[in-house]
């Protein structure tokens, strides 16, 4: 009965004495810890025609393998994130099969306003996902000083 009574009155107090609700930021790219991530423009994995970017955060860089699903449409990216923005120093196109392009290239990059695209689960990148991320990293590591 004692027991009761005390929960009784310490509801009654808390409906009366409401704790303070403490603000939370926003998350943002920024403030994601550092480790691989997923992205699409839609909050699904593998959509035709849908633009997707996985991506390697270490403090406020990153390196991405950026792609369109079922399409030849992809490149690398590299640059500083701050709050959901993509700041794009480095695009990095990879060499075309058809032999138009046999050498990577190069070009600036802008900023990439990341607010409305939708995280991801990890274990949702497709099997090339890895590897094509693997492929830009190296392909920052390697590049050639004269180009951007």
């Amino acid at each position: 009965m004692r027991s009761q009574i005390l929960l009784t009155t310490s509801l009654a107090i808390l409906t009366i004495c409401p704790l303070p609700i403490v603000a939370q930021p926003s998350p943002t790219l920024q403030n994601l810890p550092d480790g691989k991530y997923f992205y699409g423009e839609v909050p699904f994995a593998n959509r035709i025609a849908t633009q997707y970017m996985i991506f390697q955060k270490t403090g406020e860089s990153f390196t991405a393998f950026e792609y369109r699903s079922n399409t030849s449409d992809n490149s690398c990216l590299k640059g500083t994130i701050s709050q959901n923005t993509f700041n794009i120093q480095t695009i990095a196109s990879p060499p075309d099969r058809g032999y138009d392009r046999p050498k990577w290239e190069y070009s600036s990059g802008k900023p990439f306003d990341f607010s409305k695209w939708h995280q991801l689960n990890i274990s949702q990148i497709p099997d090339f996902g890895e590897k094509k991320l693997a492929e830009c990293i190296r392909a920052f590591t390697t590049k050639p000083d004269n180009n951007p």
